[in-house]
């Protein structure tokens, strides 16, 4: 899926400006599902690393970047405008 890579992720963001607002939030949706399920898979493996010193530095640097990005993600979503309600229409 093209919004597993970063590049092409951070493409659509820079785009944002082009896109209506229901696609952005599906991009930012989409992309936070990955980020999580990346992250679950990288805590498991941490949690069996043992004591591979190497190996747990990198799951800690990979754990820290997909929790700096599920955070970034909840400030896009949070400058998206809100939603049109039913009543409204």
């Amino acid at each position: 899926m093209l919004l597993m890579k970063d590049e092409e992720f951070q493409v659509r963001v820079g785009l944002f400006d082009l896109l209506p607002a229901p696609d952005r939030r599906r991009i930012i949706e989409v992309r936070r599902e990955c980020v999580e399920h990346s992250l679950a898979a990288q805590e498991e493996l941490a949690a069996a690393a043992g004591h591979e010193p190497w190996g747990l530095r990198v799951l800690r640097f990979n754990i820290e970047r997909h929790r700096l990005e599920l955070a970034w993600l909840d400030e896009l979503e949070a400058a998206l405008p809100e939603p049109a309600s039913r009543e409204s229409l």
